[in-house]
């Protein structure tokens, strides 16, 4: 409805990626900004564009039936990008660092592990492992019984070798930031990594402010593999306030001049 489209058009207006540029930018530095693919400038301008995902689900579609994924695609974009910023002159290649938020920390993982001119990433949601909120979720609001968390999401046959975690883990001994939490559980994975490199200064983690004091993470064991809801899933084991979801800028900016001065 109208209210809604007036909600979709202004976040897209001013989102979350272009504040991120900005405030990098305010901060000394040089920033690329790539759109989601489907959403923003990548977007088509039709009488749908008030659907959020329309587009891009129907894209998504495609891609899977080409055997090609949406992760796959947005960082072999970037992936190729990469070759032409080493023809701008202001660019430091020793300084080079990828920031993502919700969505975008998906191809970001996979270009901490793949580039190696990429020297910091900043992960701007909240970690979690995807295998284990598909067993853990049984529990349903009443008439919904979708697992659906949206198509572009996918990537075929990863679950059979690893999840979110283990590809953090991969990032190691580079300088990364986690902006909004996560379980305990996925941390202790990505940590280890970090030891194992004696690179333990260089992990960052910052919770929501909800859940920054170590009191209100209650849950500190191993996430139930059956019996929650989605939103328990994420609110109490994942310690994920959703509605504050948004680009942290402070542990954005600390982690990228601690790793470049």
């Amino acid at each position: 409805g109208e209210p809604y489209k007036e909600k979709y058009f202004i976040r897209h207006a001013d989102n979350d990626e272009n504040k991120m540029a900005l405030h990098i930018v305010k901060n000394g530095m040089a920033a690329f900004v790539f759109d989601n693919l489907g959403i923003g400038e990548q977007g088509m301008p039709t009488e749908n564009m008030d659907l959020p995902g329309y587009l891009r689900t129907e894209m998504v579609y495609g891609y899977l039936q080409a055997g090609v994924c949406y992760p796959g695609m947005a960082t072999w974009i970037i992936l190729s990008f990469m070759q032409y910023l080493k023809t701008f002159d202001f660019v430091d290649m020793d300084k080079l660092a990828v920031s993502a938020h919700s969505l975008g920390t998906e191809p970001a993982m996979a270009l901490g592990v793949l580039c190696d001119d990429i020297k910091a990433v900043v992960f701007n949601d909240f970690l979690h492992n995807d295998r284990v909120r598909f067993c853990a979720n049984t529990e349903f609001p009443e008439g919904d019984k979708s697992l659906d968390i949206g198509s572009w999401h996918i990537i075929p046959g990863w679950w059979e070798y690893f999840d979110f975690p283990d590809l953090c883990a991969a990032i190691a001994p580079k300088f990364l930031a986690f902006n909004e939490g996560g379980a305990d559980e996925w941390f202790e994975v990505v940590k280890r990594a970090y030891k194992l490199f004696g690179a333990e200064d260089r992990l960052q983690i910052t919770h929501y402010e909800m859940y920054k004091d170590e009191s209100a993470r209650k849950n500190h064991g191993k996430v139930p593999r059956y019996g929650l809801s989605f939103e328990e899933y994420r609110r109490d084991w994942c310690y994920c306030d959703a509605p504050n979801h948004y680009f942290k800028s402070e542990p954005s900016i600390r982690l990228l001049k601690k790793a470049f001065g």
